[in-house]
């Protein structure tokens, strides 16, 4: 069996902003399949294809998927610290969220009177309190409707309890911190 060669990957581009990383990937792959011994070829290939599929899938929901909505039931509903607000919360692609990259939908109103809470400033943290850290990605908030926010990016890498620490501006300042566990 040949081994590979130290600098098997020297006559590739450096830096094509032309290709995407699958197309790269498989550039260094097909270079490294040509100094492999014929038997571990279709080896090579076929977790060269695995591989490619898997960086293709997205972790939302596909087009025409029946999921593409919030539930109209909250997974969770809770109050702020100062109990001034009431959150419903939602997730999506599935209630609780799974492994990967999912939306969140906090529905936030006046405790009091029921009536939507416009217009907050939301600094959501994902948080994995077991293991003291969050993710390198901060999720993006978007305020759909009065007093709905949608949050999209929420990367959810372990299995485990995540908690969204929330910090809420405007109006009202408060915090909430809503907690599920993801498997």
């Amino acid at each position: 069996m040949k081994s590979i060669r130290k600098g098997a990957c020297d006559d590739l581009p450096q830096e094509d902003n032309t290709e995407d990383g699958a197309t790269i990937y498989l550039m260094v792959q097909s270079e490294l399949h040509a100094t492999l011994d014929p038997r571990m070829k279709s080896e090579t290939a076929l977790f060269a294809a695995a591989a490619w599929l898997l960086s293709a899938c997205s972790g939302g929901a596909a087009p025409g998927d029946s999921n593409t909505q919030f539930s109209q039931n909250p997974l969770l509903s809770l109050m702020t610290d100062s109990a001034q607000l009431s959150v419903e919360v939602r997730t999506l692609p599935s209630q609780p969220p799974v492994l990967g990259d999912s939306s969140v939908q906090l529905i936030i109103r006046d405790a009091a009177s029921g009536e939507p809470e416009s217009g907050l400033d939301l600094k959501v943290v994902p948080w994995m309190p077991a293991m003291g850290h969050g993710t390198a990605i901060t999720p993006t908030v978007t305020e759909t409707e009065p007093g709905t926010y949608d949050l999209t990016g929420v990367v959810l890498f372990m299995p485990g309890t995540w908690q969204l620490r929330t910090v809420l501006t405007g109006a009202v300042t408060d915090h909430v911190v809503p907690s599920f566990q993801v498997r």
